[in-house]
């Protein structure tokens, strides 16, 4: 009888450890984050479903899948958003994808024609940002606060353009073309004729104040300017 009895409970605790044994393979696998259906991009249109996702995640899958780095939202990636695309042209996806968030100033950065960055600006100078882009070129010194510069400054941004894409906007003036300071529309029409969409060109606007750096394609730009005169202060350099 005692034989019979130290099998019957040798068996009932083979059953209980392998109840155990599943209990906790279940919970291990339950455990794991599911990001393999985020994200799917195919002939450069983003799919993209986040349903109270955290934002990191969704920028990681972004990354991997479609090797555009978003920088500057660090402080925010634990924070779960709730976004929906579907089979939309990657660069109008991602724009919406910013305004969802809020971002307002960010600048698109290319190599050759694809996307390969998108750099989150900060809204003002004292604005605190965890990016760290290259400062831009020098520039003359700060003129008298009443005395009057020569400017380009933007007044349409052409539909479907680099610009667009790049976020530029009505009002903003063009400070810098490759480094050197732009004077006229004229002058800018003629930088800009000498470059073609396999140079990478780096440019810096002012908007409201603040100047800022972006990097594009050489080439079209896609908007219309003029030359204008405006107070020093108004470049906020």
């Amino acid at each position: 009888m005692k034989v019979k009895g130290v099998k019957k409970l040798f068996t009932v605790s083979g059953v209980l450890g392998l109840a155990i044994l599943i209990g906790l393979i279940s919970d291990s696998s339950g455990a794991v984050s599911d990001t393999s259906d985020l994200v799917t991009f195919q002939e450069n249109r983003l799919t993209l479903k986040a349903e109270k996702k955290p934002l990191g995640d969704v920028l990681d899958e972004i990354e991997d899948r479609c090797g555009v780095e978003i920088l500057g939202l660090d402080e925010r990636t634990e924070e779960p958003i709730t976004f929906f695309s579907e089979k939309e042209p990657l660069e109008k996806a991602l724009k919406r994808l910013l305004r969802h968030l809020e971002v307002r100033n960010y600048a698109f950065e290319y190599t050759r024609t694809q996307l390969r960055r998108i750099s989150v600006l900060p809204e003002s100078k004292t604005a605190a940002t965890s990016v760290k882009l290259p400062p831009p070129p020098r520039t003359p010194p700060k003129p008298a606060a009443d005395e009057k510069e020569k400017v380009v400054r933007v007044v349409k941004v052409q539909e479907d353009s680099q610009a667009e894409g790049l976020d530029l906007r009505t009002n903003d003036i063009i400070l810098e073309y490759d480094g050197a300071r732009i004077r006229s529309a004229q002058q800018l029409v003629s930088a800009v004729k000498k470059k073609t969409p396999e140079d990478t060109v780096e440019m810096v606007v002012v908007r409201e104040r603040q100047p800022f750096r972006l990097v594009l394609n050489g080439g079209l730009i896609g908007v219309n300017i003029v030359t204008v005169s405006v107070a020093g202060e108004e470049l906020g350099l």
